[in-house]
């Protein structure tokens, strides 16, 4: 494995910068102030090829697979902080995650609109973009999670399938309300 440089590139590039300007402040110790500014460029040399070493290093190793949600004890409808909202309910005992329900709804017209096969990130950056606010993504995960587990949309290693002949907004609004009458005769989770 190769050894960290004492100093990081940051640092190096600083030290260079006041050797420079020391040349200017001073330019009889131009010479000396030069060979300063080499010995540095060579750590310099030397520190990029370790961070490159590293990043070669890092992206050649398999990446292990995601945890299974689980944790994940169910899914309920309740009141949240701003009004109606999916609850997902863990085993930890954690408080629920919440999603309120016009961000579902504004959610699944993202998917509707979405291509067959998407990434998390596609539908994340989508919602911010309509909102126009900082939407927290543990809103767009609980839906999503929701949605597998409704059997709407499959989880395929990084993307997600929509394979719907339907309008996923509609099936979106029907896994709502059976999950709401759900809720409504007490079976929500413990």
């Amino acid at each position: 494995m190769p050894v960290r440089p004492a100093r990081r590139l940051h640092e190096t590039a600083k030290l260079i910068r006041e050797h420079a300007d020391r040349i200017a402040d001073d330019p009889s110790r131009a010479v000396a102030e030069a060979r300063m500014i080499r010995r540095l460029a060579e750590d310099l040399d030397e520190e990029l090829d370790y961070e490159i070493r590293q990043a070669e290093r890092r992206g050649g190793l398999p990446r292990s697979k995601p945890k299974q949600a689980k944790a994940v004890v169910g899914y309920c409808i309740e009141q949240g902080r701003y009004g109606i909202a999916l609850s997902e309910h863990r085993s930890s005992g954690a408080a629920p995650f919440r999603c309120p329900k016009p961000v579902y709804e504004l959610i699944a017209e993202v998917i509707n609109d979405a291509p067959e096969s998407f990434r998390f990130n596609d539908v994340y950056e989508e919602v911010r973009t309509r909102t126009g606010e900082d939407v927290p993504d543990y809103q767009v995960r609980v839906t999503i999670r929701f949605l597998i587990h409704h059997g709407a949309i499959k989880h395929y290693k990084a993307k997600f399938i929509n394979e719907q002949k339907r309008s996923f907004r509609r099936i979106a609004k029907d896994a709502w309300d059976n999950l709401q009458r759900q809720t409504e005769a007490g079976q929500i989770p413990a």
